[in-house]
């Protein structure tokens, strides 16, 4: 290296032994054992997220197996061997990146050579680093060579996408998983390098550049040195602020909860405002979600372990008391689908998610005391439904459907599938005491509360096309023009979480418990003769089968002609 350079931090204090590796416990103590009695696999595969210390791993690894004098399982650091490693002039360690060297004749490569004996130390060592960008080739290539390697070669695999790995290679080796490193121990190791390097730097900006490293300690140690020397070694909470470009965590915490109070208005200015300002949208979103998230674990736990100062936490908690837990997940869902834009120069990602969070909350509130997985009521089946298979174990509240009965020019289209053979109870409508209504200015409302409710089909789109509405003793009648819209809106209620939400909206605009009744209306706005739609699961398994219905009769009996 050129006497002029210096190393950069995280090349400097990289680990020279496995008592030095932060946050990997797990692999390291299963490591050091192996190494101490001498139980030496011929493959190892290291996996997991970025700057966790796989190639350092795999690096003090090779040094242990070739150390002329270890100590319980560790290098000495001191042997002509170890030092040549640290150096990189080791003749019997080779490392490879498969990012760069990915095609079948840099493995053939490999296989050739393997066979001729160590220069020096007694393992030749390969290390492939991104081993999951090599080619299906070039691991086909690797398959034998990995199975019955010579007795003097070690391979040490490392990727942090294991998932493209063949599991012929995985099955072949030991593997170990690396883990995200805490933002406690970041912030140790990073408050030992200032130490020693000489930089003043508050415990709260080594905790914002451990949150920003997102469990990668090497993205911490090169923050840290670019921190330093743009600050000459005076590293403050405001300066790592400016230099990545976050805003406070008073404005963030301010414009949370201005997200789950629902104030729109303040929280588009707190946006604009933050914005104007020059931060980065993208760093802005990330910075919400992580404040979002904390309140929805201090509302089940009493601590976040986020990395917040107590005084945050302290805020957040009173958020998060004073918020729903449904609120929270639904802002929390808006928000990490908000598209800031690839350069994070545009707010209208964020404006939009928090006019549709606080649009999504008037749904939210009806439900405030519901569970979030429910228990339908039971409903009173038909005789044919009593024969249904006992794996049947819920049904959708009192849900019906009415339709013009016409039989004999019907065809069944779409034909559901097994999943969906509870269907709603079939009724007759009787017209004494019915209080029936063309005012759709209640059904609007209930499609505003419903709007993102819905499996398939958005309640709140099929409500608008309902014609009008009537109210018969304890059950409500919601009459359709379409038949299609019918049925749509029939598959959605046949699913019992959302039958119970939409029981509840009905409840809460119409003060009294009601049962469901869907219609179809004829062109005069007249219902005809009604018929439910048929809940027999042999009916639907025959329709499935390309049966259809001929002819319907009161006890819903029927024939079938099949085609």
């Amino acid at each position: 290296m050129d006497p002029g350079m210096t190393d950069v931090f995280y090349r400097k204090w990289r680990p020279s032994s496995l008592s030095e590796i932060m946050g990997q416990t797990h692999v390291t103590t299963i490591l050091h054992r192996a190494m101490s009695i001498n139980h030496i696999a011929h493959a190892y595969l290291f996996c997991g997220p970025r700057g966790t210390g796989k190639t350092s791993t795999a690096r003090i690894l090779a040094k242990a197996l070739n150390c002329t004098s270890p100590k319980n399982g560790e290098p000495d650091n001191q042997c002509d061997l170890c030092q040549s490693i640290n150096e990189g002039t080791a003749m019997d360690l080779i490392e490879i990146d498969a990012a760069s060297n990915r095609s079948i004749d840099g493995i053939r490569e490999i296989s050739e050579k393997i066979h001729f004996s160590p220069a020096i130390g007694k393992f030749k060592i390969y290390i492939i680093d991104e081993v999951h960008m090599l080619t299906e080739p070039a691991f086909n290539a690797l398959l034998k060579t990995l199975e019955e390697p010579p007795s003097h070669a070690i391979f040490i695999l490392a990727t942090t996408e294991i998932h493209k790995v063949p599991a012929t290679i995985i099955s072949r080796c030991q593997r170990f998983d690396f883990r995200r490193i805490t933002i406690d121990q970041i912030v140790e190791k990073l408050s030992s390098i200032c130490e020693f390097e000489k930089i003043d730097a508050s415990t709260e900006a080594l905790r914002l550049i451990a949150r920003h490293s997102n469990g990668g300690m090497r993205d911490a140690e090169n923050l840290l040195e670019q921190l330093s020397v743009a600050f000459e070694n005076n590293v403050s909470e405001e300066s790592v602020r400016n230099f990545i470009g976050i805003s406070e965590d008073k404005s963030t915490l301010e414009l949370t909860s201005y997200i789950l109070s629902g104030s729109v208005s303040e929280g588009l200015k707190a946006i604009h405002n933050i914005a104007t300002s020059g931060e980065d949208m993208r760093m802005l979103k990330n910075s919400l979600l992580d404040f979002l998230r904390a309140t929805m674990h201090l509302k089940v736990t009493s601590k976040s372990s986020l990395g917040y100062n107590e005084e945050i936490e302290a805020q957040l908690s009173s958020l998060a008391d004073k918020t729903s837990m449904d609120q929270i997940i639904h802002s929390l869902k808006i928000f990490s689908n908000a598209d800031v834009g690839s350069d994070g120069g545009t707010p209208l990602g964020l404006e939009l998610a928090i006019v549709e969070s606080a649009v999504a909350e008037s749904s939210i509130k009806i439900n405030s005391e519901t569970p979030l997985i429910s228990t339908p009521k039971p409903v009173v089946s038909n005789p044919i439904n009593q024969q249904k298979s006992p794996t049947t174990t819920s049904k959708p509240k009192n849900v019906t459907t009415s339709k013009s009965l016409k039989p004999d020019s019907e065809i069944l289209e779409n034909p559901k599938t097994n999943s969906e053979f509870d269907q709603p109870t079939p009724v007759t409508v009787n017209n004494e005491n019915q209080n029936p209504t063309n005012d759709t200015a209640p059904i609007k409302d209930l499609a505003k509360i419903l709007r993102h409710e819905g499996k398939k089909f958005k309640l709140g789109g099929l409500l608008h096309s309902c014609k009008g509405y009537e109210i018969n003793n304890d059950k409500i009648t919601f009459k359709f023009a379409h038949r299609s819209n019918m049925e749509r809106m029939q598959e959605e209620l046949s699913d019992s979480r959302i039958s119970k939400t939409f029981s509840d909206a009905i409840e809460s605009l119409w003060k009294q418990n009601l049962s469901i009744e869907l219609a179809l209306i004829n062109e005069t706005g007249e219902k005809n003769s009604v018929i439910g739609r048929q809940t027999s699961p042999l009916v639907r398994q025959l329709e499935t089968m390309g049966a259809r219905v001929v002819s319907t009769k009161e006890k819903m009996e029927e024939t079938y002609d099949e085609s």
